[in-house]
């Protein structure tokens, strides 16, 4: 198993961060990314980024991964003063199969940051082969990771937006498996 990790709004100091792990439970990993590459060429676009595309596209991508193999977690932080930390607490609570292969985090982060991610996940039993930090150019399933954190956030932030409501309502379907609010 794979899990792609992608955050949206750690730029905020107020309010909230939703942090977001994607599990693509696929079979054949690279059918996975053949597929979100797909989406993106009828899309129109080279690669899906949250903060670059329009609400079509946003709505177009997002709609057309309901038909993909995944499913995902997502967790709303209030008033994140430690990101770190808080991170490591998501983790811990969102992380709890046993069989990962990878875990690919968005972003560039200090070597500290993951060893303590792996350290945590040791302390539960979980065995992570290899954890590293990537970015949503090189890898489909962190720009679905990225797609699902800002569909999310946008939710978080607007509650009332009924094509929101409508879109994370078609994603629970199957798709979100869990949804933790700390």
């Amino acid at each position: 198993m794979i899990i792609f990790i992608d955050e949206s709004g750690i730029d905020k100091l107020v309010e909230h961060t939703s942090v977001v792990f994607v599990y693509l439970e696929v079979k054949n990993l690279e059918k996975f990314n053949h597929e979100v590459e797909v989406i993106e060429k009828k899309i129109g676009i080279n690669y899906f980024h949250w903060a670059d595309e329009r609400w079509e596209n946003r709505n177009k991508f997002l709609n057309k991964l309901l038909k993909l193999d995944f499913q995902f977690k997502s967790c709303k932080l209030t008033n994140p003063t430690i990101l770190s930390k808080r991170f490591e607490e998501v983790i811990s609570l969102f992380v709890i199969e046993k069989n990962i292969s990878h875990i690919i985090i968005d972003g560039e982060k200090h070597k500290w940051y993951s060893s303590r991610i792996k350290v945590n996940l040791r302390k539960k039993g979980v065995s992570v082969r290899k954890l590293r930090m990537g970015n949503d150019k090189s890898f489909p399933g962190l720009r679905v990771a990225d797609g699902l954190a800002g569909l999310m956030r946008y939710y978080y932030d607007n509650p009332s937006v009924v094509e929101t409501n409508l879109l994370v309502k078609k994603m629970a379907k199957g798709k979100l498996i869990n949804e933790l609010s700390i």
